[in-house]
């Protein structure tokens, strides 16, 4: 199997191009999980494989955003897509952040926020709480 790997490395003397980690793991290090498995490959973590399974099966049946169902071709280009524009690092980067909702700052939530600078003063509070007690 090492032979793959001088394969990889020696492609016609071409340079490098940046590619994903994924990607990367995939084509060049699965020779050597190859190589050092004794027993089954399902042994190690299957967690990233689970993970996308929830991506695929949104592609396949999610509201707006379903890959083609009138062939397996079809459908299969789509999830691969999807999925390649996914790990794309640009796109990745630019997911959902949170956003508080009071500041309008990216990076923590309005909850997350221990003072707010709204709302009944401290001694208001204590009046309130003066009730209570």
């Amino acid at each position: 199997m090492s032979h793959i790997k001088t394969k990889f490395i020696n492609v016609k003397g071409e340079g490098w191009v940046p590619i994903n980690h994924s990607l990367h793991s995939m084509c060049a290090h699965s020779w050597e999980l190859f190589e050092m498995c004794q027993g089954p490959i399902s042994q190690f973590s299957e967690s990233a494989q689970e993970h996308w399974n929830k991506f695929i099966a949104r592609y396949k049946i999610g509201t707006g955003t379903q890959a083609r169902q009138h062939n397996v071709r079809d459908n299969t280009y789509d999830i691969f897509s999807r999925m390649l524009i996914m790990t794309n690092p640009i796109i990745a980067n630019k997911r959902c952040q949170i956003k508080c909702s009071h500041c309008r700052q990216i990076g923590h939530s309005s909850r997350s926020i221990t003072q707010h600078s709204y709302g009944p003063s401290t001694e208001e509070r204590a009046i309130i709480n003066g009730f209570y007690i």
